[in-house]
C-alpha cells in the first residue's frame, strides 16, 4: 500500500489561510476470491480558515473517488467499478472567559455541519477488503466513511449537525469537562440494509488529574436493541504512559466487548503500543496485537504483530480461524506512506493521545 500526498498553502496574515490538498492511496493484494486486485483512491480538498479575536472558522470542500480492478478466477469475468463522493464541512470555534467563585475558567463552543453525497454502486457481491465497522464516536457523523478503510458499500446522502463544548481551567489550561451532541439524516438507496433515516449521538468526558472517563451513545431511532454504547476509562502518567480500558455494547451485532489499549513512550522517538479485545458474547479473545513506533523530523515507521478472528456473527458460529500477520508502515512526512496502514488499525481500536 502506498499513499503519496501533497499540500499547497497560501497565507493571508498569520492566522488565515487557504490550503489545497491532494492524496492518493494505492493497494495491491489478493484474496481467496480474487487475484491481482488493485484499489486506487484519490481525494482532493480545499480548506479555508479565518480567525478573529473571538472566533475561528474553518470550511472544507472535498472530492474523492475510489476505483477497483480485479479478476476473481479463470471462469469468472473481471470486475471493474468506481465510486465518487463530494463533501462539505464547516466548523466554528468560539471561546469565552468565565468566573466561577474565585477561579477563572474558559469555555469553548464548537458548532459544525457536514454534507456528504456518495455515489451508489452495487458492490455486495464483491469482497470487502478493509471495511470494518468502528466503535461509535461522534466524529463518525462528520466523515465520508463510517467504517474503517476505503471500501464504500452503499451510496448515501447525509446531513450532519453537531455541537461540542468544553470547560478548561484558565490557570493551567487543563480540560475538566467536555461533551457533544450530533444529529444525522440519511437518504439511502432502496437496496441499503440499514433503513434508519435519523440517528443521534451523544458523548461526554470528565478529566480528573491523570484519569479520564468517557462515554458515548448512539441512538439509531428504531429500538434500543439497535443502539450502541461504549465506556472508556483512561489513565495518563506524566504523558509517557497511557492505559485505556473500554467496554462496548452493540446488541444487534451480538457484540459485547472489553478491551485494553496500552501506550508507553520511552523518549522523543520510540513508543511501544499494545491492544487486547475480549468478546464477552463468545468468551474468546478476538483481537490482539503489539507494536513499536519510531518517529523523527523526516519520517516515521511502525512495526506490528497481530492475531485476530473474524467478527462476523455468522462466521463465528462455525470454526473460527485465527489470522496472524506482521505489518510495517513507513511514512515520509508530507510525501508518501508505504506498507500496511497501521494508523487505520490504531484509530479503529480507538488509540489516541501519544500516537496521534
Amino acid at each position: 500500500q502506498w499513499t503519496p500526498s501533497w499540500d499547497w498553502i497560501t497565507f493571508s496574515g498569520q492566522a488565515n489561510y487557504a490550503q489545497y490538498s491532494r492524496e492518493r492511496n494505492g493497494m495491491d493484494f489478493s484474496t481467496n476470491s480474487a487475484q491481482d486486485v488493485q484499489r486506487r483512491y484519490l481525494k482532493q480538498g480545499l480548506t479555508l480558515k479565518r480567525q478573529r479575536a473571538s472566533f475561528e472558522m474553518k470550511v472544507d470542500f472535498g472530492i474523492a473517488r475510489t476505483w477497483y480492478e480485479f479478476e476473481r478466477s479463470s471462469h469468472l469475468p473481471a470486475i471493474e467499478y468506481s465510486q465518487r463522493n463530494q463533501s462539505f464541512s464547516s466548523r466554528l470555534f468560539m471561546d469565552r472567559s468565565l468566573q466561577i467563585g474565585s477561579e477563572r475558567w474558559r469555555q469553548t463552543l464548537e458548532p459544525r455541519i457536514y454534507l456528504l453525497n456518495r455515489q451508489f454502486v452495487q458492490t455486495n457481491a464483491n469482497p470487502k477488503f478493509d471495511d470494518t465497522q468502528l466503535l461509535f464516536s461522534l466524529d463518525q457523523f462528520f466523515t465520508e466513511q463510517r467504517q474503517s478503510g476505503l471500501d464504500g458499500i452503499h451510496g448515501v446522502r447525509s446531513l450532519s449537525v453537531g455541537l461540542n463544548s468544553s470547560l478548561w481551567q484558565a490557570q493551567n489550561a487543563r480540560k475538566v469537562v467536555e461533551g457533544g451532541i450530533a444529529w444525522i439524516h440519511y437518504q439511502k438507496p432502496p437496496l441499503a440494509l440499514e433503513k434508519t433515516k435519523n440517528q443521534i449521538g451523544l458523548e461526554g468526558a470528565i478529566h480528573l488529574g491523570g484519569l479520564r472517563l468517557k462515554g458515548q451513545r448512539l441512538f439509531r431511532g428504531t429500538s434500543s436493541a439497535h443502539d450502541e454504547s461504549n465506556l472508556t476509562l483512561g489513565l495518563v502518567d506524566s504523558d509517557s504512559l497511557l492505559i485505556e480500558l473500554s467496554y462496548a455494547k452493540r446488541p444487534y451485532a451480538l457484540t459485547k466487548q472489553t478491551s485494553i489499549n496500552v501506550q508507553k513512550q520511552f523518549n522523543a522517538h520510540w513508543l511501544l503500543f499494545a491492544h487486547h479485545t475480549q468478546d464477552a458474547e463468545f468468551d474468546q479473545t478476538i483481537d490482539r496485537f503489539a507494536g513499536l513506533s519510531f518517529e523523527n523530523c523526516c519520517f516515521s515507521v511502525k512495526w506490528l504483530y497481530r492475531e485476530s478472528i473474524d467478527l462476523d456473527p455468522i462466521s463465528m458460529l462455525g470454526e473460527r480461524k485465527i489470522d496472524k500477520g506482521f505489518s510495517m508502515q513507513l511514512v515520509f512526512k508530507g510525501l508518501v506512506a508505504v506498507g500496511s496502514s497501521i494508523d487505520n488499525l490504531l484509530k479503529r481500536k480507538a488509540f489516541q493521545g501519544l500516537l496521534f
